[in-house]
């Protein structure tokens, strides 16, 4: 079967906790993908290389992730998010939270 990315997003753990979602995170894929979301004391790292498409429900599901990874004394690390993610995350005054500010030129999700 070929890897489409733009199905329904995936939670893939890559080991040694790093995680990849690949797929589209829109709000259908966050309400599949929340209850799966690992939480630990540990950092996790979040690799955001294989996302295609996001929305809004995308910023809230990784705030609520980082803050519930907080609250028991882990940490939730998000690595190449793609430009819309960043956007979205900068109108809503959240990059910083995230720890995803900026544009990037690379990946891109629509």
């Amino acid at each position: 079967m070929a890897d489409d990315t733009r199905a329904g997003g995936r939670l893939e753990d890559n080991g040694g906790g790093t995680l990849m979602i690949r797929g589209s995170l829109r709000s259908d894929d966050v309400v599949r993908l929340y209850d799966a979301l690992p939480i630990d004391a540990r950092t996790l790292r979040l690799d955001l290389t294989g996302v295609s498409a996001v929305d809004s429900a995308a910023v809230a599901m990784l705030l609520d992730w980082r803050w519930r990874q907080q609250a028991i004394g882990g940490a939730l690390q998000i690595e190449h998010a793609p430009d819309s993610l960043r956007r979205l995350a900068a109108i809503g005054g959240v990059d910083r939270l995230l720890g995803i500010e900026g544009i990037t030129t690379g990946a891109t999700a629509k």
